[in-house]
């Protein structure tokens, strides 16, 4: 129960509210220019993370931060032919399939907790260092190539005359 009386002050520090913790994590991954990831290709991506409060699994009585890491980008064919997932020679009737739209690639996005904002920020520098590494090391043009496939197969114009 919250006292105003200063002599029961809290034993832990509150926070004032989930959206405070969400804005200060987001300003935190600004000033420390997390946000950007570029893999082995030359393409940017960018970390989205959301934040939710959730029940602990061994305490019910506590929370803890549930933390969503997500890497996206939005791509023209351009950026496509520039960092040589399509060529343009080859791969002519699709970058006209593309047009001038983005493709939105999205990978998997992984789930973490913790248990205060200190160790969230903890968390995401690791996160982010590791999915840094991992995006400039693996060549992921493959994976691409398949995200590609799916949004020319989603417009419904594979085949048809352009």
């Amino acid at each position: 129960m919250y006292n105003m009386g200063t002599e029961k002050t809290p034993s832990k520090p509150v926070i004032a509210s989930l959206a405070q913790v969400d804005r200060q994590l987001q300003l935190w991954l600004k000033e420390n220019d997390l946000t950007g990831i570029e893999d082995s290709d030359g393409l940017n991506w960018r970390l989205e993370i959301s934040v939710l409060e959730k029940p602990a699994n061994d305490d019910l009585h506590a929370a803890v931060l549930s933390l969503t890491f997500a890497i996206k980008a939005d791509t023209s064919a351009a950026d496509f032919v520039r960092t040589g997932v399509l060529d343009q020679n080859t791969d002519t009737r699709l970058i006209e399939l593309i047009g001038s739209r983005l493709v939105p690639l999205r990978m998997k996005p992984m789930n973490r907790a913790a248990k205060n904002p200190e160790h969230a920020r903890i968390l995401l520098a690791e996160m982010t260092l590791d999915m840094r590494k991992k995006l400039s090391t693996m060549p992921i043009r493959d994976v691409k190539r398949r995200l590609i496939g799916r949004f020319v197969d989603s417009l419904g114009k594979f085949g048809a005359a352009v």
